[in-house]
């Protein structure tokens, strides 16, 4: 009977061992994660033969977490596609909870994609719905020689950059230096799809694809053809690739596609990698929070008690506001639109980790919701909007539930 109870013990044990570290995977996000390849150990990524694949099902303002580790350096492809119709989005993280990568349409259809190199670690991929719906996909990690889920949706991108590829010139003769506002052009997809550059340095750099009512996607290719990467979605409906490792000097082809409308124009810029500069746009897309002490504004709303309601007016960069939980319990957050205007709200916590996200509760409300249980702390809420837009009116509701028999100042 002892020995009986003593190895149900270590068993018990051991189980919530294994449960707490995997709280801890990428900040947080990772605890209720499924590993791809059933257990920690046979989910890397490096080693695998063949790609990972995986389903999942999620209810109404929930996410998929698919983790995975990579022991070494690998270039890594990620994919989701919704089977149910929906409208997929992908998020990366990194073991800190640093997200790596967003994609909206980036595979085949609504479908999802993003290739990135990834150091050894641990990360997780999130998938959700972009209405905020319940969402039911099938999720693809592997590595970029591995076969992909959905082709290269437009292969006429690729034959653009392949070597001797009809790619416009970007710049007149090889870049050895960008300052200011860097380099830019301006021309619709349709008419551009592709542009040229050399570096004769190595250079650090950021390259925007901007252009709401295109909806860009951006490719880097190197001189050979290679994917070197992709981004759809990373600043609202414009896409962005940072290189904070300077690329090596060589010949570099940008490639467009146009989601919505080809004939918008898509302004491109070559710009020097800013720290400060990455920062700020995050704040300002609210896809990351500001820390304590930044000089970004934000509207301090104090304690949580009861029901706060404010009205903020939105532009184009997020509003961000902040205020305190003193106790454990429930919190249910609304944004309702007072105008034209289709509202998003995050919600963070005070080390910055996504909490939830949401975009319209569905059924044709383009309101936003969020109800989920909170711990003690601070958090930030990020107003955002998904068109661009004259300024609008939002109202925010935020209110706190406590368990029953506890009262709502404690």
């Amino acid at each position: 009977m002892v020995l009986r109870l003593t190895i149900s013990l270590m068993a018990f044990f051991g189980l919530a061992a294994a449960a707490a570290a995997q709280e801890q995977i990428c900040g947080g996000i990772g605890a209720d994660g499924t590993w791809v390849g059933g257990e920690a150990e046979t989910s890397d990524i490096a080693t695998a033969e063949t790609a990972f694949d995986a389903s999942g099902v999620s209810a109404r303002g929930e996410n998929i977490v698919t983790l995975f580790t990579v022991s070494e350096t690998a270039e890594v492809r990620v994919e989701a596609h919704p089977t149910d119709g929906g409208d997929t989005v992908i998020e990366l993280f990194g073991d800190a909870g640093t997200r790596i990568l967003t994609d909206d349409d980036g595979g085949e259809g609504s479908g999802s994609r993003g290739e990135t190199t990834l150091a050894p670690g641990t990360y997780c991929l999130v998938t959700s719905s972009y209405s905020g719906s319940g969402q039911t996909a099938d999720i693809r990690v592997g590595l970029t020689s591995h076969e992909p889920m959905s082709p290269d949706s437009d292969p006429a991108v690729s034959q653009a950059c392949a070597p001797g590829g009809d790619a416009a010139e970007l710049h007149e003769g090889p870049i050895d230096e960008l300052s200011g506002d860097g380099l830019t052009a301006t021309a619709p997809v349709q008419q551009t799809p592709a542009y040229r550059f050399t570096l004769s340095e190595p250079l650090a750099m950021t390259i925007y694809a901007e252009g709401t009512p295109a909806d860009p996607v951006l490719l880097l290719f190197d001189g050979e053809g290679a994917l070197l990467g992709e981004n759809d979605d990373a600043d609202g409906r414009n896409a962005r690739l940072d290189f904070p490792a300077a690329l090596p000097a060589g010949d570099y082809c940008i490639g467009l596609r146009a989601l919505s409308d080809e004939s918008a124009p898509v302004r491109v810029s070559l710009v020097p990698h800013s720290v400060e500069a990455v920062l700020s746009r995050l704040y300002a897309t609210g896809k990351a929070a500001p820390p304590p002490g930044s000089d970004h504004p934000v509207m301090a709303l104090g304690r949580a008690d009861g029901r706060l309601i404010e009205d903020v007016v939105l532009g184009a960069d997020a509003v961000w506001l902040r205020f305190s939980v003193p106790a454990s319990g429930m919190m249910v957050i609304e944004a309702v639109a007072l105008g034209e205007i289709d509202p998003a709200i995050t919600l963070f916590d005070e080390l910055g980790r996504t909490i939830m996200h949401n975009d319209d509760v569905g059924q044709g409300n383009t309101d936003s919701l969020i109800a989920t249980r909170v711990a003690p702390g601070d958090y930030m809420l990020a107003v955002t909007r998904i068109e661009d837009g004259t300024a609008t009116p939002v109202r925010l509701a935020i209110e706190r539930f406590v368990p029953a028999g506890k009262s709502i100042d404690q």
